[in-house]
């Protein structure tokens, strides 16, 4: 399972939005407001980049403080 989220180009400064500075080629702000988790192995999809790992760091933060682990 992996939890992915959408990306929008607005950007609401809400808590739960990351932004994707000039060092992606994906810009705009993901929305963990939004977050699905996804079999990748039965559902089609398409990997497209890597985040900068500060970017992560800010994700995985995020993830773990919503989901309470």
């Amino acid at each position: 399972m992996t939890i992915i989220c959408p990306i929008t180009n607005t950007n609401n400064k809400f808590h739960l939005h990351v932004l994707l500075d000039g060092r992606t080629k994906t810009f705009g702000v993901a929305l963990f407001k939004q977050s699905k988790a996804l079999d990748v192995e039965v559902c089609d999809y398409r990997f497209v980049e890597m985040v900068p790992g500060d970017i992560l760091e800010n994700v995985i933060d995020i993830v773990f403080t919503e989901l309470k682990f």
